[in-house]
C-alpha cells in the first residue's frame, strides 16, 4: 500500500528551502508572476540527473491559475510541485517498479489523501497549506477516536475506513471493499501499468472515489525524466 497527501511539499519548503519566505504562519505574499518565477527558480536549482527547465515546471503547475487566484493557492502550488518532485512521484515510481519486477506476485494498492477538515493539525496550521505531508498518519492511527472533541464525525468516518483497509490488508493481503466496491490493485494493459487509487475527500464523491493514474502528467511526463 502506498499513499500520498495532496500537498506533500509546503512543510518541506518551510523546513528545507526558506523558513522566512515559506513561513508556516506568515509566508510571503506572492503575486502570480512572483509565484510563477519562484517555482521556476526553485525547480531550475534542484539536483537532478540532467538540466531541468524550470519554465516547464511552472507552466505545468500554474495552468489555470492567474492574477485573480487567491494568494494562498499560488504559494501552495509551489509546495505541491516541490512535494511531487521530492515525495509523490518517487513513491509512485517505486510502486510501479515493484509491480513491474513481479507482475504475478506483487500486489500494489494506492490511496490519495485529499481531505482537510476541522481544526488545524500539528504543524499544518498555515492557511496557505493544503493537505500536508503526514496528515494521513493522524487518521490512519485513529487519533479522531482518541481525542473526539478535536475532530469531526466525517474525520472519524475516514479514520475508520483507513483502519479497516489496513487491517484487511494485513489479514487478507488486500484492503477489501470501501464504499461498497472492491479496492483494485495495479495491473498491466499491454506494456502499460494501470494504477487505480482511492481518494479520501472531505465529502464522498457523487459516483466513486476511485480513479486511475494519479499525477500521470506531473510524474511520467515531467519529474520522472529527472528522478533517476
Amino acid at each position: 500500500m502506498i499513499g500520498d497527501a495532496q500537498d506533500e511539499g509546503t512543510i518541506l519548503l518551510s523546513m528545507l528551502v526558506d523558513p522566512i519566505t515559506y513561513n508556516i504562519t506568515n509566508p510571503k505574499n506572492f503575486t502570480y508572476n512572483e509565484a510563477f518565477n519562484a517555482l521556476k527558480t526553485l525547480s531550475s536549482g534542484l539536483k537532478v540527473s540532467k538540466p531541468l527547465n524550470g519554465e516547464d515546471v511552472s507552466r505545468m503547475y500554474f495552468t489555470g491559475l492567474s492574477t485573480h487566484t487567491d494568494k494562498n493557492l499560488l504559494i501552495q502550488e509551489i509546495g505541491i510541485a516541490f512535494g511531487d518532485y521530492a515525495i509523490t512521484c518517487p513513491t509512485i515510481q517505486f510502486a510501479k517498479n515493484a509491480f513491474s519486477s513481479d507482475k504475478t506476485g506483487t500486489k500494489v494498492f494506492q490511496y490519495y489523501f485529499n481531505t482537510k477538515l476541522g481544526k488545524p493539525k500539528i504543524y499544518c496550521v498555515g492557511k496557505w497549506m493544503g493537505v500536508c505531508h503526514g496528515s494521513d498518519i493522524i487518521t490512519a492511527f485513529g487519533l479522531p477516536f482518541l481525542a473526539p472533541k478535536d475532530y469531526l464525525d466525517r474525520e472519524r468516518e475516514i479514520s475508520s475506513q483507513m483502519m479497516n483497509s489496513f487491517h484487511n490488508l494485513v489479514k487478507n493481503g488486500n484492503p477489501g471493499t470501501i464504499d461498497g466496491a472492491q479496492w483494485p490493485q495495479y495491473y498491466s494493459m499491454g506494456a502499460n501499468i494501470i494504477a487505480p487509487y482511492y481518494e479520501y475527500t472531505n465529502e464522498p464523491k457523487s459516483v466513486t472515489n476511485f480513479n486511475i493514474g494519479l499525477k500521470i502528467d506531473e510524474c511520467d511526463y515531467l519529474w520522472n525524466q529527472y528522478n533517476h
